[in-house]
């Protein structure tokens, strides 16, 4: 960077674009504080799965405010175009095809792990042994009375476990 006498270096990147870095720190060590935050995520599409997650956690609470955002990209003349498009956690649902819904209803919904262990009794070991940990901290959840849980097998040969918690039936994660 050259230096001229009597001029000033340009302002950094920050103030250039008028952001208060103080006011700015400031801001953050409250909302850490107070515990609140918002969270936007990107992604080039959003599995219903996370969609649930999302509205789940905005339901539970008011500090967490969670944006989540799929861009699409397009060609247009020539020039590349992206396109962003905000998912609401609560309007997905009511948007899914007859076909969609159909799709999702097509498999069989066990009570409990036993289905689950069963399909995973054949794989090799290292691989089964994981799934076993995570089978065995699925069981002690439903145990304790914090989830209730059921083995899906979908019509593609899909087994999922899926522990849901008791008294919102929300899935906060599937195995």
């Amino acid at each position: 960077m050259q230096h001229h006498v009597g001029r000033k270096d340009p302002a950094p990147p920050a103030q250039q674009h008028g952001i208060d870095l103080e006011a700015f720190r400031d801001g953050l060590a409250t909302s850490l504080a107070e515990g609140g935050f918002r969270l936007v995520i990107v992604l080039d599409s959003a599995p219903d799965e996370l969609v649930q997650v999302v509205g789940y956690l905005q339901s539970v609470t008011d500090k967490i405010d969670i944006d989540l955002v799929t861009v699409a990209a397009y060609d247009v003349a020539g020039s590349q175009v992206l396109v962003p498009q905000r998912i609401e956690p609560g309007r997905r649902a009511r948007e899914l095809s007859d076909a969609q819904v159909s799709a999702r209803q097509s498999g069989v919904l066990y009570r409990g792990s036993a289905e689950f262990r069963a399909v995973i009794a054949d794989l090799d070991p290292a691989r089964r042994a994981v799934l076993e940990r995570l089978a065995d901290w699925a069981d002690t959840l439903e145990a304790d009375r914090l989830v209730r849980l059921g083995t899906y097998r979908g019509k593609n040969g899909m087994t999922t476990l899926l522990p849901r918690l008791a008294g919102d039936d929300a899935g906060l994660v599937s195995i």
